[in-house]
């Protein structure tokens, strides 16, 4: 555990959407697909997925999905960089506006997003929540959206 902290993971594109969906729903997320994704991104140390982030389109609606860090590797910046590299990828794909449905809406806020709401032109929904047994309990999510 301690050599990990003294390594430093690389950053790289992804297409194993398996060891992403393993990576969330080990950090408490209850993602059980991705669709939608126009591009993904991982921290790999020693060849293991530990963060991992990804761009979502859906008709002109952008958003991070998918966005997890492995426990033992929070704290280093990882999330902070995947978000950034997945606001560049959007904004090369035409990307005004980039929203999420934040598990943790303080890290997005302190990242420069702010807090939306369902009811806002563009807005995803966040449906799903609404029936996840963790919702409200321990997980209050939030819809965040950051101008690009």
């Amino acid at each position: 555990m301690a050599e990990a902290m003294k390594k430093t993971p690389e950053l790289r594109e992804t297409n194993d959407f398996s060891a992403m969906l393993s990576l969330a729903r080990e950090s408490g997320l209850e993602s059980d697909h991705l669709t939608g994704i126009v591009s993904a991104y991982g921290f790999y140390l020693d060849g293991i997925l530990v963060g991992c982030a990804a761009l979502k389109k859906g008709d002109d609606l952008f958003r991070v999905e998918c966005l997890a860090v492995a426990e033992n590797m929070r704290g280093r910046g990882l999330g902070r960089t995947l978000v950034a590299r997945i606001e560049k990828e959007a904004v090369a794909k035409g990307a005004r506006k980039l929203w999420a449905i934040a598990r943790l809406p303080r890290f997005f806020e302190r990242i420069g997003y702010r807090i939306s709401s369902a009811n806002d032109p563009g807005a995803p929904k966040n449906d799903d929540c609404m029936t996840c047994p963790q919702f409200g309990k321990s997980c209050c999510p939030a819809i965040v959206v950051k101008d690009l």
